[in-house]
């Protein structure tokens, strides 16, 4: 136990020096087309847009079929009115965008949304919370912390969210918190709520900039 413990006190002294040492030194920067984070384009569809990515999943795999139909729905919904909306895929470690705040957390995606001038940058996880350390986990502790990264680079034009997409089902959790409760923590659930989830995530994208932002 002791020893397990010291390996636990090393770990977060570890986070805590190096945060500390990059945190002063946090910058925004300008990703060019060659970018690593960027997907390679070799290949445009017939109706004119860049083919980024191909999903190949079971046929069984009928919850995941359903969750992407969504969110290419919601997407196209969302592309208008001035809004441009990107989905990447967050690359991994070394190259892509970490979290020591949340124990060096690469979340899988960034949702990067363009409206009046101002950019809204998500950074998106689907997480099963089953074998998780509650609501004290740092991945769900992330969307406070990640706003005190947003006051340091003090870009009024940058907002900056985190949410956790659940695969896990909300009564598996017995956390005792509300489910609302959660949502607020921008914990949502992917399988509870396969038809409003992606709608809840603009809702609260929406109510950050006083209503007006989507439609």
């Amino acid at each position: 136990m002791a020893a397990e413990l010291l390996k636990r006190y090393c770990y977060h002294y570890y986070n805590y020096s190096k945060r500390a040492y990059i945190e002063p030194r946090l910058e925004l920067r300008e990703l060019t087309g060659t970018d690593d984070n960027f997907p390679e384009r070799d290949e445009k569809r017939t109706d004119g847009f860049w083919c980024d990515y191909q999903v190949v999943v079971d046929g069984d795999e009928q919850t995941l079929i359903n969750s992407i139909e969504q969110i290419k729905q919601d997407i196209a919904a969302k592309k208008k009115d001035g809004i441009e909306l990107f989905l990447l895929r967050n690359m991994s470690r070394g190259k892509g965008v970490g979290f020591f705040e949340a124990g060096r957390f690469h979340p899988n995606f960034i949702l990067w949304m363009l409206k009046d001038g101002k950019q809204y940058v998500t950074f998106i996880d689907p997480h099963g919370l089953l074998h998780g350390s509650g609501i004290g986990d740092e991945k769900i502790k992330l969307h406070k912390g990640i706003k005190e990264i947003e006051k340091r680079l003090n870009d009024p034009e940058v907002i900056l969210n985190s949410f956790i997409l659940s695969w896990t089902k909300y009564p598996q959790l017995k956390w005792n918190k509300e489910q609302k409760e959660l949502e607020d923590m921008h914990v949502l659930f992917m399988q509870d709520d396969r038809d409003q989830y992606i709608d809840k995530l603009f809702d609260n994208l929406r109510g950050q900039a006083g209503g007006a932002m989507i439609n």
